[in-house]
């Protein structure tokens, strides 16, 4: 396992300014930076910089704005904030959760369909609160996880450790029964596999308790 150097910015033209806490997108060979910023600043995310793996050259991309929403039209400017990439009919679509643009935290949750580059608003998907410097990760059947981070408590700031569930896409029937099953029978997992079996639980889901 060896490290080497794809791209070393030197401040040139064309290139992207140097970022922390951004979150990184990638659809075949192109990867997407959305957002980050500095100690003093947040980047804006309507205007997207694209790494090219095979040519190794930045473009910029201006994505679309919602017009579905009167007040809010695109994501503000941010950072410390956590993104997700699910598969999609209509191609790769990213949801940027959370954030801080430096003086404010969000709560709001951004789609961005990378095939168009167009921004959607998810008005019902809300976290329960602000956060900034959260982790999040989806499963394969579009069930985003997000974890831990900082939220504004009065006066201060404060960290924790809760972790919030959401679906970002309607699920199969076979995963809406699962969560059913689990949420009406938390103790599933101390059943035996055999007994699971006998009862008529599928296998596949059998297996995501007592895998072989």
């Amino acid at each position: 396992m060896i490290w080497e150097p794809v791209f070393v910015g030197t401040g040139q033209e064309g290139e992207p300014f140097g970022r922390y806490r951004h979150e990184i997108a990638r659809v075949g060979n192109k990867l997407y930076i959305i957002g980050g910023g500095t100690g003093e600043w947040a980047f804006e995310l309507m205007e997207i910089p694209m790494y090219d793996l095979e040519t190794n050259t930045w473009t910029f991309l201006t994505p679309k704005a919602d017009d579905t929403i009167k007040n809010t039209l695109a994501p503000l400017p941010r950072k410390c904030h956590s993104a997700v990439q699910i598969d999609t009919p209509k191609g790769a679509q990213v949801f940027v959760v959370g954030g801080s643009d430096g003086q404010s935290m969000f709560e709001d949750v951004w789609r961005l369909n990378i095939s168009d580059l167009q921004w959607n608003l998810m008005q019902k998907t809300v976290l329960p609160h602000p956060l900034s410097f959260h982790s999040s990760t989806v499963t394969s059947y579009g069930c985003m996880y997000t974890f831990g981070g900082i939220e504004p408590k009065e006066e201060a700031t404060c960290r924790n450790n809760t972790m919030y569930k959401v679906w970002i896409c309607i699920p199969k029937l076979s995963e809406i029964c699962w969560e059913a099953l689990m949420t009406f029978h938390p103790n599933l997992d101390q059943v035996k596999r055999k007994t699971l079996l006998n009862i008529g639980i599928p296998i596949h889901l059998v297996d995501r308790l007592h895998p072989q």
